[in-house]
């Protein structure tokens, strides 16, 4: 699997779109040297994981040009159940991080 990211599982998919449930363990690279007492997800790593898994789901390579939006509202921390959304039409990939309680991020990335 791509990002590190080992332990998701598929909840909806579709030609277009898909939702997975994943766990953002504390042992992922990104937690490291990123505020070491405060250890928080990064946002890059959010962008990354997003393309990174699909990339794996929608079998397909994404090189991304623009970012066209990017939101972070809430910080995630280690040991954290998300679900990933990521839509992908008109060369735009978006993505929203959540769970049953809050989102934590989105973003609209253009790709060629």
């Amino acid at each position: 699997m791509y990002s590190d990211i080992a332990n998701y599982t598929i909840d909806e998919h579709t030609q277009d779109m898909f939702k997975v449930k994943l766990f953002i363990g504390e042992n992922l690279p990104y937690f490291d040297g990123h505020f070491e007492n405060f250890k928080l997800l990064p946002a890059i790593a959010q962008v990354k994981i997003a393309v990174d898994i699909s990339k794996n789901i929608f079998n397909r390579d994404f090189n991304i040009n623009r970012l066209l939006k990017l939101k972070f509202i809430n910080m995630i921390f280690p040991n954290t159940n998300v679900t990933l959304e990521c839509h992908c039409l008109n060369n735009i990939l978006s993505f929203k991080i959540y769970d049953e309680d809050k989102k934590y991020s989105d973003g609209k990335l253009y790709f060629a």
